[in-house]
């Protein structure tokens, strides 16, 4: 819940920060985020960098990006520095914090293993008294009352010895058998139980980064976002992929995507590709047979209240499938993901775009895209572009 209520300032901050640079300030900056890809960056408007940013780096990852940047540019004026620093503030208490627990393990397991070293002191105190032989003959000249109290203090001091002898044989460990028993109470003190298992559906909408070994992912999972990695093997072979130079290019070009994982703390240790739940079916039916379509009844006409229409911006992450007659699209609107699907002719007009074979492709270079839409059900019926600020 803080992490959410962090990220929801922090875009509202930056979007008054961006309003503050220049043109030619403002494309420096974007030039630098090269996590973001150059398709996606083109011809976004300043009020959609935060959302990318954001999708792209992470929350705490974006503040120290545009600090870096700010400092670049340079801008270390107070209308762009006021807003920034408490949340550069308070990335840096966060880091230290976790810092501060790493050494208080640490100095902890050292205090355990000073404790099972004897000291000197306890040495000295336990070794047994000499007795000089020459006293020892001068004393069987004492009278009996004399040897009687000999007796009695050799008694007591025999068993004096006895303790100091069994103190001193327990210190004769072999420095083997002390660090053997170190490790075994160290591990006593400091076992930490594994992260519970979770299963379920998750939707892949953004790549963190990527390499041969582990790929990071930005995934919906549970109706919240999460940062999660997988090895990208494993990945690939989930979605019929070969791990190449070109396979992040493949797999954003599929996005979003659905799977069944098995995620155990940030680790997805097992994943499987599964069509998206809402699909409209069948796609080749007209616009004119779906709204043709009745349920019969023997006896009396059952009317089905048709759904409201809703009016809003929304933004075009993804594309499931097209054809000629309608587009399956994956939006967000009113901050939820949802599966929708308008005619093709429609969404072409509104983009600019002619209906024909080379259609998806073209749409997809331009997502995300943003526009005012009414939608009815599932069903998109209005859309238009909205204009961006030129940079």
């Amino acid at each position: 819940m803080a992490l959410m209520l962090l990220e929801a300032k922090w875009k509202t901050a930056l979007s008054s920060i961006l309003e503050e640079l220049t043109d030619s300030q403002f494309r420096k900056m974007l030039l630098n985020l090269v996590k973001i890809p150059q398709g996606v960056k083109d011809g976004k408007a300043r009020e959609d960098i935060p959302y990318l940013l954001v999708q792209y780096y992470g929350t705490e990852d974006s503040i120290s990006v545009i600090d870096k940047e700010m400092k670049n540019i340079p801008r270390n004026d107070a209308a762009v520095q006021e807003p920034l620093r408490p949340f550069v503030e308070k990335v840096k208490k966060q880091r230290q914090g976790k810092k501060g627990m790493t050494r208080k393990l640490s100095i902890d397991f050292g205090s355990v293993a000073k404790k099972l070293k004897p000291s000197a002191d306890q040495l000295k105190s336990c070794q047994p008294d000499q007795m000089d032989p020459v006293k020892a003959k001068k004393t069987k000249k004492k009278t009996e009352k004399q040897d009687s109290s000999l007796k009695h203090q050799a008694s007591a001091s025999a068993s004096i010895n006895m303790d100091c002898v069994g103190a001193v044989e327990t210190e004769k460990k072999t420095e083997e058998q002390d660090l053997s028993l170190e490790p075994v109470e160290s591990i006593k003190t400091f076992k930490v139980p594994s992260a519970a298992v979770q299963t379920g559906r998750i939707q892949i909408m953004g790549i963190k980064k990527s390499n041969k070994t582990n790929t990071h992912l930005v995934v919906e999972f549970n109706k919240r976002k999460r940062n999660v990695f997988v090895t990208t093997r494993l990945l690939a072979n989930a979605f019929g992929l070969k791990v190449e130079d070109d396979f992040e290019r493949r797999l954003r070009y599929q996005m979003p995507l659905t799977a069944e994982a098995k995620l155990q703390g940030k680790k997805v240790t097992d994943i499987k590709k599964m069509d998206p739940v809402g699909d409209v079916k069948p796609d080749q039916k007209t616009e004119e047979q779906d709204s043709s379509l009745k349920l019969p009844a023997p006896s009396k006409t059952i009317k089905v209240q048709s759904a409201a229409v809703q009016t809003g911006r929304i933004q075009i992450l993804g594309i499931k499938k097209s054809n000629k007659t309608n587009t399956h699209l994956v939006v967000e609107f009113n901050g939820r993901t949802r599966n929708v699907f308008v005619t093709t002719r429609l969404l072409a007009n509104a983009f600019g775009l002619e209906v024909d074979d080379d259609f998806e492709r073209k749409l997809r270079y331009q997502m995300p895209l943003t526009a005012k839409a009414n939608l009815q059900g599932k069903k998109i019926t209005e859309i238009k572009k909205v204009k961006k600020t030129s940079l």
